[in-house]
């Protein structure tokens, strides 16, 4: 959650500066953190099966998490400014 507010203060920011990118920002940033969130509890929820799955699913949910967010706020950044 706290990754959630520190993207959407960015844009919040962003957009109360005149930022002409704080549209793109909040297209990207929202996105990533979903990607995120889906990624983690996906492969979290298929790990997470036994005692250990539970701790092995934390930390691979996470890295998956992270590593998601990466790839796509970047694919999403070069699609919106293609479009634009």
């Amino acid at each position: 959650m706290r990754k959630g507010y520190i993207r959407a203060n960015g844009v919040y920011h962003a957009y109360n500066a005149n930022d002409p990118t704080w549209k793109r920002q909040a297209v990207v940033q929202s996105a990533g953190f979903t990607a995120g969130v889906i990624a983690a509890g996906a492969i979290g929820f298929l790990i997470a099966v036994s005692p250990l799955g539970l701790v092995v699913g934390l930390v691979v949910g996470g890295a998956a998490a992270l590593g998601v967010d990466f790839i796509t706020t970047g694919f999403v950044g070069w699609g919106y400014d293609l479009l634009q």
